[in-house]
Order: C-alpha cells, then structure tokens, then sequence
C-alpha cells in the first residue's frame, strides 16, 4: 500500500485537466468572478460614476479654454489681413477691387482652415489625456483597505477552512 502524501495538487475544479502545466481556466473564472463582483459593489459603481463624470468635464473645460484662446488669435490675425475690417463691416461684400476679394476669401479660407486644425489638434490631445486625468481622480477617491490582522480578515463572515475530522 502507498503512503499518501499531503502535498497533492488538485486537477482543474472548471475541466478537470492535471495542475501541471496550469490550466488558464480557474484563473480565468476567478477574473470573470471578480469583475461581476465589482458590477454588484455600489461603492465601486459610485467612485467609476464620480470619477468619469470629473474627468470628462476637466478635460472638456481643458479644451473649451484652449479653443476659445486658440479662437482669439484667430480674430486677431484676421483683423491683421488687408482689407477685412472693411470685409468684415460690408458683411462679405466690401466696396473692393474683385482681384483683391480673391486674394482677400482665400486668405480668410486658408486662416479658417487652419484655425480648425488647430481645433482638432487641440481635441485631440486634449482626450490623450484621460488616462493622467483618470489617475488623477481615482487617487483622490479614498479608500482604506483592513489591516491583516483585522477580525474581518482572518476570520471572513463566510465562514472559514472547515475542521477535518
């Protein structure tokens, strides 16, 4: 008769394959288990809740500011091309040479033009930056995790390692 030896890995609990090499499936159940764990914990809904709102609107602000700046520059380069005061006062028809209207339109298209690249640029890296803005608010959320010693810990609610014979 062979001894038996305490020290017996157990096989998979989801397929039953042998403990070597490991089988991904318990590790994945237990990743599946916790993220539905997470969905029903209204604390945790809460804190995802707080800090998206927060960060959407940081980054939104963030963006308003860069493009109402961005915006002015725009107006005040404008103001600079010849002519477009009086463009600008004639609502688009100033009393001007048609050559001049020309070159006057494709100024204003081409400033226009990159006035909203600079728009899109400026969304963009703006919204490159939710991950440093989400950190930032996760790591104002506090949370205080039990000491391991704690009652709660050591002895878990659920009940505990069940006494063999």
């Amino acid at each position: 008769m062979a001894a038996i030896s305490g020290d017996i890995d157990p096989s998979c609990a989801i397929c039953g394959a042998p403990p070597f090499p490991e089988c991904p499936h318990e590790s994945q159940r237990l990743e599946l288990a916790l993220d539905q764990a997470q969905q029903r914990w209204e604390k945790m809904r809460s804190i995802r809740s707080w800090v998206l709102n927060h960060a959407r609107d940081q980054i939104i602000t963030t963006f308003h500011h860069l493009r109402t700046t961005r915006y002015h520059a725009h107006l005040a380069y404008l103001q600079t091309l010849p002519c477009f005061t009086l463009y600008h006062r004639f609502n688009g028809a100033p009393p001007i040479h048609p050559t001049q209207l020309q070159v006057l339109h494709a100024q204003i298209q081409q400033a226009n033009g990159v006035f909203r690249q600079g728009v899109d640029e400026d969304w963009r890296r703006s919204c490159l930056r939710y991950p440093e803005v989400l950190d930032y608010y996760f790591e104002l959320v506090g949370v205080e995790l039990p000491g391991e010693e704690e009652v709660e810990v050591r002895d878990p609610r659920f009940g505990g390692v069940e006494k063999l014979g």
